[in-house]
């Protein structure tokens, strides 16, 4: 709950049956507005106080607090709870009491999947804050908890009118949330196909009508203006659509993405973006059933199930980070561990420091005793920088020498590289260092040939505009590009670029570390280099020697085809890696 003391959230035993004796009273329209019919079993709670089951309940007699209150069923511990019901031609006012409610467990664990959806969205953010596919994912999943936050059961104060207000604007973020999946889905190929362009609008449209389905609903119980049951606000067939609209929509547009994307994006897609999309469109159907005039075996049934869709839907983020490697998790395990072992050996420190303090200065006064330890803390606090600097060296050397092993084999050979006097030498040496160390499923070298083509691309393809024009590495999945990879590395010499140094995805599933990208970036730039001094050394220029190193090139992919052929390639999604991004 937020804003909420769970210890102070009360309910009425038989208004409400989770977590409570008895079962939940239902509640129906009648042909006068704000006048509704209680219906419950004779176990029920209810009965004990004094109510039968077809009380009409006359809503104009309450308070606005007291009116928005019994609509959502909660209470803050120690409010009032009275209830007036018209039996012949009074009106009769019976006291219910609120009392202390016990959360079960499906709460809990739906308690434990919001902040899971919190944590995995902040992690996409802090790592992968440079693509857009990743900022609209992240914006999705915290507008939808956003909006659960602020539901009626969600948001609970002391004060009723701030719970209305929070529970007015619950709709927006949590149907925006939504529909943003259906946005998600935008970014990738085939987006401009009818259909799919057709359902995200649909989808639009629904996230709209049932936000301000969800409003017309918070005001109706506050003011009375008009009924809250019956129509297309709620219990009704038509209502019940409404709120299960934006989901099955997200959920269909992200479908009809898997089946049009391209094989590159289909991974990706699936992983990042199906949990959640199941979730909602299960949620959106099972929304209808929560109701108070659905039965209790239905009502109940279906609280069980969103409450455990949304514990489970974040497993499939989890699985997606960890093992179809979405996210540079190695990095995240690295800060945890350098962090973990900071603070213990701070604390260690301040231990045994505490413990020779009390031995050795026992009959000390307080006041030294005082001086002695402010000094030391203060000594101690401006030492956990070199700490901090000599675990994160001790760890890196200890776990992730292998990565930069490989980091330094690549920056080496771009120095050496400049020293080699065969252009053909050139590429096959970077070929192998890159083979050897980056692990890469294919490298292409698509050089400049001097008749407007790079390789067999033309250099007016949209990946090599951008290479030309920022120098900078360029993720193919973010472009329409004849070229056939991951990244392209610009290799560039006196500000010109000489060609595009284009890697495919890992054959481990990896995503590339932003220091290992910056490293083949260092690499393709000495090469590019190379080259450049290589072709024009004897004046003929650069075209010539160029389109003679082709058939090299031509072969040198072929042979990472066919390597690739022959190993199990892990079909990892890849959120890609940008040089510009630092650990």
């Amino acid at each position: 709950m937020v804003f909420t003391d769970l210890a102070s959230v009360a309910a009425v035993p038989g208004l409400i049956a989770a977590g409570m004796p008895g079962q939940s009273a239902g509640e129906e329209s009648t042909a006068t507005p704000l006048v509704h019919r209680l219906t419950f079993e004779p176990s029920n709670p209810l009965a004990q106080v004094g109510l039968r089951s077809g009380d009409l309940i006359n809503l104009r007699e309450l308070s606005l607090p007291e009116r928005y209150r019994f609509f959502t069923r909660w209470w803050w511990l120690g409010e009032r709870a009275d209830l007036p019901v018209a039996r012949g031609n009074s009106v009769r006012m019976i006291a219910l009491r609120p009392v202390r409610y016990e959360f079960p467990l499906e709460w809990w664990l739906a308690t434990i999947g919001q902040y899971w959806v919190l944590i995995f969205a902040g992690i996409v953010s802090w790592r992968r804050s440079d693509l857009a596919s990743v900022r609209v994912l992240a914006l999705c999943l915290l507008c939808w908890e956003i909006g659960l936050m602020f539901q009626s059961q969600n948001s609970i104060t002391p004060f009723p009118l701030l719970d209305a207000v929070f529970n007015s604007v619950f709709g927006f973020f949590y149907y925006g949330g939504i529909a943003l999946l259906a946005t998600y889905t935008t970014l990738f190929s085939g987006a401009g196909l009818l259909w799919r362009r057709l359902v995200v609008w649909l989808s639009y449209a629904a996230a709209a009508a049932a936000s301000i389905q969800s409003l017309l609903l918070v005001v109706g119980a506050w003011t009375a203006l008009w009924d809250v049951l019956g129509g297309w606000l709620s219990a009704t067939a038509v209502a019940d659509a409404i709120q299960a609209l934006p989901g099955l929509l997200s959920m269909a547009s992200v479908v009809l993405t898997i089946a049009t994307c391209s094989p590159a994006e289909r991974a990706r897609v699936t992983w990042a973006s199906l949990p959640m999309a199941i979730f909602f469109g299960t949620e959106g159907v099972t929304n209808g059933a929560l109701s108070p005039t659905v039965p209790y075996v239905i009502s109940h049934g279906a609280e069980l199930v969103v409450n455990y869709m949304i514990f489970l839907a974040p497993l499939g983020l989890v699985y997606t980070v960890l093992n179809r490697r979405l996210l540079d998790v190695g990095f995240a395990v690295n800060r945890a561990m350098v962090y973990s072992v900071v603070s213990l050996v701070v604390v260690g420190i301040f231990i045994i420091f505490e413990w020779a303090l009390s031995e050795w200065l026992g009959g000390a006064s307080h006041a030294a005793n005082l001086a002695i330890s402010g000094g030391f803390a203060l000594l101690l606090g401006l030492s956990i920088r070199a700490i901090h600097l000599r675990v994160d060296r001790t760890l890196d050397s200890l776990f992730f020498r292998k990565r930069h092993e490989d980091e330094k084999a690549i920056r080496e050979f771009a120095r050496e590289a400049g020293y080699i006097t065969d252009p053909r030498v050139v590429i096959e040496r970077a070929a192998d260092v890159l083979r050897d160390h980056a692990d890469p499923v294919t490298v292409e070298f698509a050089l400049n040939n001097g008749s407007d083509h790079y390789g067999a691309v033309s250099e007016n393809d949209p990946a090599i505009i951008a290479l030309r024009a920022r120098h900078h590495i360029v993720d193919l999945h973010d472009v329409r590009t004849e070229l056939q990879g991951e990244f392209a590395f610009p290799m560039v010499a006196r500000g010109r670029l000489v060609g595009a140094l284009v890697l495919g995805a890992k054959r481990s599933g990896e995503p590339y570390a932003p220091d290992e990208s910056d490293a083949i970036l260092q690499l393709a730039h000495g090469v590019g280099t190379t080259l450049d001094v290589l072709t024009s050394k004897d004046g003929t220029g650069a075209g010539e020697l160029l389109r003679s190193l082709q058939e090299l090139t031509s072969a040198v992919h072929a042979g990472f085809r066919m390597i690739a052929d022959r190993l199990p390639i892990q079909d990892y999604p890849q959120f890609g890696t940008d040089a510009s991004e630092r650990s």
